[in-house]
């Protein structure tokens, strides 16, 4: 149960002050994912002083321990600023409830759901379901229930949305919106995705319609933007060279403005483009590290790199890091 459905709550700066607590609280705490808590001044209101900004999992506690309400609420900003990241890639009916239980016990307050789309330049598919382009099936009910599931949490549902990624046939019938290599080809990720320029005006028209048509009907509130760590040099359809700093500041600019609500991730691939200066509003930044950044001595001069200079705005974030223990290789993790 949570504490909006039972009390009433409010915030006053770095305080929380609760009334009307559930008959039988003798604590109230609020948690944060470190494993800190702040525990509450109970008597006729509970009040939490001091808290550090972040979010936290409010608690309401029972003599016997149990816990009567619970509710994950922010202070002082928005929850990218400290994120506690979760994920989901999982939309079929069956995996809804026990994916939200997983997502609640680790308390997560943003979560990345990961290639849900019917393909990457018309993500949105029919009711009557679609499969990703991977091949795997997508319930269009059970991923507006997990959508809705997560926000009930109080926690940010950030669709998984790439930057610059354009179908083979999108791209076929949109030349002028691509980048390209030297040798005139399109820029591509292997077979499975061509590569639009993010500074394309057209593109980011394009882009912001049909994600938030996707945001408007499935109820996400947030976007996880990702980015291949490449090219790092490109040309667009005239032949001119693309500054791929500057294309993505305008790409990030465009969706703010068309999309004001919404927390963003930008994943910043390997710290590319280095010192990138990310917008100050509901956005974070998200720095996935791949070969060859591939060991723990890399991750200082990585961080140094990825984040802009000293005083700048969007100095935090987060780090992903993808070990091999996959296959049982434990030590080489």
């Amino acid at each position: 149960m949570s504490f909006s459905d039972v009390c009433t709550f409010y915030r006053t700066g770095e305080e929380i002050v609760l009334e009307d607590l559930p008959s039988g609280t003798v604590r109230v705490v609020a948690r944060r994912a470190t494993g800190d808590f702040t525990e509450a001044t109970v008597g006729r209101v509970a009040r939490l002083e001091n808290l550090v900004n972040g979010t936290h999992a409010l608690e309401a506690v029972s003599a016997d321990g149990q816990v009567l309400a619970e509710e994950l609420t922010t202070v002082g900003g928005h929850p990218g600023e400290r994120p506690v990241l979760g994920f989901a890639t999982s939309f079929d009916e069956a995996s809804v409830a026990p994916v939200l239980k997983w997502l609640k016990a680790l308390r997560c307050t943003v979560v990345q759901v990961y290639d849900w789309m019917a393909s990457y330049s018309e993500p949105l598919g029919p009711q009557t379901g679609w499969t990703d382009p991977l091949g795997r099936p997508v319930s269009y009910r059970a991923l507006r229930s997990l959508v809705a599931g997560i926000r009930a949490t109080g926690a940010v549902a950030q669709a998984y949305a790439p930057v610059c990624a354009s179908n083979t046939t999108f791209a076929a019938s949109h030349p002028d919106l691509l980048l390209y290599r030297g040798d005139g080809d399109p820029e591509h990720l292997g077979d499975l995705l061509t590569i639009a320029d993010p500074a394309n005006r057209e593109w980011q028209r394009h882009w912001s319609a049909v994600y938030g048509e996707v945001a408007d009907k499935i109820g996400f509130d947030g976007f996880h933007l990702d980015t291949y760590g490449y090219p790092r040099a490109a040309l667009d359809a005239s032949g001119a060279t693309v500054d791929m700093r500057l294309a993505y500041s305008s790409f990030l600019r465009a969706v703010r403005a068309a999309r004001p609500a919404e927390l963003l991730s930008f994943n910043q691939v390997n710290g590319v483009p280095p010192r990138f200066e990310l917008p100050a509003n509901r956005l974070f930044r998200y720095v996935e590290t791949w070969p060859p950044n591939n060991g723990w001595r890399h991750l200082e001069a990585l961080l140094d790199r990825s984040n802009p200079s000293p005083g700048a705005p969007g100095g935090r974030g987060a780090i992903a890091c993808y070990p091999p223990v996959w296959e049982g290789d434990r030590a080489a993790s």
